[in-house]
């Protein structure tokens, strides 16, 4: 009687873990692009992380010279930039992630971020995209060849 009790323990423990249910993926955020989530899924990628909000540059329009203009827009974008992303940074410094911040478009350029890397960065306050850095090769020229006549 033991014996079959212990059979029987045995196939119960089996079939439990056999009958477990899988493991339901993870669904796709709705900050994160669907091209950085699929990419992230075989290996980590770089983002690019796109901040919310963007300064009023409509005073440059009413400076007189072209060099005011600029320096406005430059201060201007520089310092909004630091207010913005300093949580942020600081956060992926914390974490250890490397990053560069791109103060012109406030964004931050994420090297090497893992599908949980990505799931952070959306959950993250101020961050309203997160997206794949695609790198294009520029303009290639295409030489036709050259026929003998």
């Amino acid at each position: 009687m033991r014996r079959v009790n212990s059979w029987i323990f045995t196939l119960l423990v089996l079939l439990n873990i056999a009958w477990q249910p899988a493991a339901l993926p993870t669904p796709q955020p709705p900050k994160v692009a669907a091209r950085a989530w699929q990419a992230s899924a075989s290996a980590p990628q770089d983002v690019l992380v796109t901040l919310s909000d963007y300064p009023d540059l409509s005073p440059a329009r009413a400076m007189p010279t072209k060099v005011m203009r600029a320096q406005f827009v430059a201060q201007t974008l520089l310092r909004h930039a630091g207010r913005t992303q300093a949580p942020l940074l600081a956060a992926l410094r914390a974490r250890g992630i490397s990053h560069t911040p791109l103060w012109i478009t406030n964004q931050v350029w994420v090297r090497r971020a893992t599908r949980a890397d990505l799931l952070w960065l959306a959950s993250q306050p101020g961050v309203v995209h997160v997206d794949l850095d695609v790198r294009f090769r520029g303009v290639q020229a295409r030489i036709a060849p050259r026929f003998a006549s």
